[in-house]
């Protein structure tokens, strides 16, 4: 039995059925708006991170600097009569190393830390490369030597499970997987930090293409 409306008339089954309708196309409608929205919003998350990025260490000021010291290290221990012979032993040693550690670094800046694509990461130029679908967030810390910058450590926790290839990137700390708190974790250091790009930024691009992944999964369970 119905109850009498505020005029004193019962509304009839039609006009309850009518009020049932234009709820259910209502509640339809918005359904089917929020569906189109989430799908735009998805589609827009797996647009990002298309362009291929290729990262290297800014690395060129410490061995421009510290190069002509060792090589005036080594001149002071190999040619320089006036050095006395102790001192001279210690600078035929000293210099040297420095001078092949700066040219290292010389030759680090050169080659590419990272290639970042649509897909995943490589580290250098011949490792496997790693699916963002298997990379679940990331964290970007610089370490510090006083004022200045020494080292940014790039860390991609994984799923649990997965095994990520070894990334093999020369005279780099930290390129094999770690554990901690039971999720593998890759480490992967650049001396002094990523070149013109700052740690901000260095964090965006990975973020960008790991949200991007996940909305192509998405996508693809919605049959898109």
């Amino acid at each position: 039995m119905h109850a009498p409306s505020s005029n004193g008339s019962v509304p009839d089954d039609g006009a309850m059925n009518d009020i049932a309708s234009t709820l259910e196309y209502e509640h339809a409608a918005d359904a089917h708006a929020a569906r189109a929205e989430h799908i735009r919003q998805l589609r827009e998350t797996a647009a990002a991170g298309a362009k291929e990025i290729a990262i290297h260490e800014s690395s060129l000021v410490y061995p421009l600097l510290m190069l002509p010291f060792g090589l005036f290290l080594a001149y002071s221990g190999w040619l320089d009569r006036s050095t006395p012979q102790g001192l001279a032993t210690g600078l035929r040693i000293v210099g040297p190393i420095i001078v092949v550690l700066m040219l290292m670094l010389l030759l680090r800046y050169t080659s590419r830390v990272l290639t970042l694509t649509s897909d995943g990461f490589v580290a250098g130029r011949e490792s496997a490369l790693v699916r963002w679908n298997d990379v679940t967030a990331c964290e970007v810390v610089p370490g510090y030597a006083g004022p200045f910058t020494a080292f940014t450590a790039v860390k991609l926790f994984h799923r649990p499970g997965y095994a990520p290839p070894e990334q093999r990137a020369w005279g780099r700390i930290g390129q094999r997987p770690q554990r901690a708190d039971g999720t593998t974790v890759t480490q992967i250091s650049l001396f002094a930090k990523a070149r013109l790009i700052s740690e901000v930024r260095l964090f965006q691009l990975f973020d960008e293409r790991i949200r991007a992944a996940r909305a192509r999964e998405e996508l693809a369970r919605l049959g898109i």
